[in-house]
């Protein structure tokens, strides 16, 4: 039965590939005969060749470039798929903040920044579990191997590495550029049982949590980050949380945060720790987890990190399908201006 059901996927794959790459020939065909950029793969080489979208001058004051290039519209479509061409695909990227670089290939897995191929090989996972049961979201994922815009939904690992790149980048600049206690906070949002995670909405836990820190005292301070939906299964609970970076937060500040968030539950609602790699712990501040562990912690304090069972997968996917990369993102004392995050001090 095994070996059957291992045929079937195979063809059903086959087949998908088949009817995408058709439809890509079609769409390409209708074009009007305009100029269009072609998105590269990143390289998992050592010293990668960046992508057209995040093609460095390799020199550090080339940060606030941008393609001179009038970007492509995206295709009409629902979703995120449907809004212009993000500002940040033509953010140039200068080596001594490109992550793949700062954490190489050439480290082992867990300690190296995820490489195309690692990201490619959870894709390709995802797509096989996910073909019986919900062959859209599927599609979803694989369409970002063929087509010729770049994916701008976190289903797609490929798709999320090429925005994290960028993000990480804007974090290490930031850092870099603004003095005050640096630290990185890990802050609770809300939790939502097995099958509600639709019920979580971005803007408005960002928007409970900026008036939180308006009143604990957090103005004149700079926090950006991200937020994630992590799959606790002991307890079958979605934790909605951020990671950020933070600058210039008074302690007592952080002091009276921890008092006026919810009580968390299995999760912690307040962690603060010194930066102290900020090429290593900036690089989690933005993640897009199809995964999660239900295991207790190595030796090493690290646990081992398993897919999300499918019925989570669909739940996941279904909810992220919903926002583009920049929703994710949580800034106070910074806004995104162009295709930069800009403090406001």
């Amino acid at each position: 039965m095994v070996p059957n059901q291992t045929k079937s996927t195979s063809k059903e794959l086959s087949t998908r590939r088949a009817l995408l790459s058709a439809r890509l020939v079609r769409k390409v065909q209708d074009a009007p005969r305009i100029g269009c950029t072609v998105v590269l793969a990143l390289s998992d080489a050592a010293s990668p060749t960046l992508p057209r979208t995040f093609d460095a001058r390799h020199d550090d004051t080339s940060d606030e470039s941008v393609g001179t290039e009038t970007p492509p519209r995206f295709p009409k479509k629902s979703g995120p798929d449907s809004r212009r061409r993000p500002l940040w695909l033509d953010v140039a990227i200068p080596p001594s903040r490109d992550i793949r670089l700062l954490r190489p290939p050439s480290l082992p897995k867990g300690e190296r920044f995820e490489t195309f191929a690692d990201a490619a090989n959870i894709d390709r996972k995802n797509i096989a579990r996910l073909m019986a049961q919900r062959s859209d979201l599927a599609a979803e994922i694989e369409k970002y191997e063929i087509e010729l815009t770049p994916g701008t939904s976190a289903i797609s690992a490929r798709a999320s590495g090429r925005f994290r790149i960028y993000d990480i980048a804007e974090r290490l600049r930031i850092e870099e550029e603004y003095e005050g206690p640096h630290e990185i906070a890990t802050i609770y949002l809300d939790a939502f049982s097995a099958g509600q995670l639709h019920a979580a909405e971005i803007v408005r836990a960002h928007g409970a949590l900026r008036s939180k820190l308006k009143r604990a005292g957090f103005p004149g301070s700079i926090l950006t980050g991200g937020t994630e939906a992590a799959w606790i299964e002991k307890h079958g609970l979605w934790i909605l949380h951020c990671h950020l970076l933070a600058i210039g937060v008074p302690e007592e500040a952080w002091d009276r945060l921890r008092k006026s968030l919810p009580n968390a539950g299995p999760a912690v609602a307040l962690k603060v720790q010194a930066l102290k790699d900020p090429a290593k712990q900036l690089s989690y501040c933005q993640k897009f987890n199809s995964s999660h562990k239900p295991g207790k912690r190595l030796p090493n304090g690290k646990a081992t990190m398993y897919r999300l069972p499918t019925a989570r997968l669909i739940e996941w996917g279904d909810w992220v399908v919903n926002y583009r990369f920049e929703d994710f993102g949580f800034h106070f004392g910074a806004r995104r201006r162009g295709g930069h995050i800009v403090p406001d001090a």
